[in-house]
């Protein structure tokens, strides 16, 4: 896709997009840091950004936690990797500089386009997310390939498709469905996601950022704004 440097963009219409189309698609820390960089490259008229974790973090939305912590320079940029594998950026990462990122707007990224032209008629709340296996990997495609609880990366070895609340409580639906890593899906068995969350985070599979950013991620599902 070429760079857009010296094409002005509608800012409003970009903005009505973005909250309407992608960010449904996004979790919390996913809006934030594509707001950030969308501000800093296109709504400017620059094409790329060199993207500082450690300056970012103190730039954008804290935490819903009790503590309202600042988003971790590793999160940061699992965010950006998401947000590239989801197509809303193409991102560079070099060993020896900072992340460079070129940002795509809501009516450049195919799978937002025929949304946002209308086309979409699929009523996503009555679909089976669970046994279709063409919807199975849109629930991956969401997860950006990454397990939804520890965010390791998943393989066609390693993954699972999980009921974040099991039968009967819960049903097929994209709000209660998840790609997950077969060692999470394994140690949650009957308990709750929030337990299995906790219990990854007492034995150090994941970070006090991490987990703040799985339990927004987990009541943002439930409430129906992470659509695949």
């Amino acid at each position: 896709m070429p760079d857009r440097k010296s094409t002005p963009i509608d800012a409003r219409t970009a903005i009505e997009q973005f909250q309407d189309y992608l960010a449904p698609q996004l979790d919390v820390y996913e809006q934030a840091v594509y707001l950030y960089v969308l501000r800093h490259t296109r709504l400017i008229g620059k094409p790329r950004l060199k993207v500082e974790l450690k300056t970012v973090r103190h730039q954008i939305a804290k935490g819903l936690g009790k503590r309202g912590s600042r988003i971790g320079v590793a999160t940061c940029l699992e965010k950006l990797r998401s947000l590239d594998a989801k197509g809303c950026i193409s991102l560079s990462v070099n060993r020896d500089s900072a992340p460079t990122v070129r940002v795509f707007l809501p009516s450049e990224m195919p799978d937002l386009i025929e949304s946002i032209d209308g086309e979409c008629t699929a009523d996503l709340e009555t679909m089976d997310f669970f046994n279709d296996a063409a919807n199975r990997r849109r629930v991956l495609k969401r997860e950006a390939g990454r397990c939804f609880y520890c965010r390791r990366k998943l393989s066609d070895s390693n993954m699972s498709i999980d009921h974040v609340s099991r039968r009967p409580a819960g049903d097929n639906g994209y709000r209660n469905i998840v790609a997950s890593c077969k060692r999470c899906n394994n140690r949650k068995g009957d308990s709750s996601a929030e337990d299995l969350l906790r219990v990854l985070f007492r034995e150090s599979i994941v970070k006090a950022d991490l987990l703040s950013d799985r339990l927004d991620a987990l009541q943002m599902l439930r409430d129906g704004r992470l659509r695949p």
